[in-house]
């Protein structure tokens, strides 16, 4: 999945600060350019914040 679908799917399900705080720093990490591919691991977490590790849309997204 995509980095942007996954970016997509933290905006869809925001709950909590710390949600928040992971999607802020995956954006942060794609504007500078993401050398490393933290942005994904940063969005990824910001699901498990917001949904949790059982929800659909969190296991698509750690999947792919």
């Amino acid at each position: 999945m995509p980095i942007e679908s996954i970016i997509s799917l933290c905006h869809k399900h925001m709950s909590c600060t710390s949600s928040q705080h992971c999607l802020c720093q995956a954006l942060a990490l794609l504007s500078r350019g993401d050398p490393y591919g933290s942005a994904r691991m940063w969005a990824i977490k910001s699901l498990a914040y917001s949904v949790g590790v059982f929800h659909p849309d969190y296991q698509l997204a750690a999947r792919a």
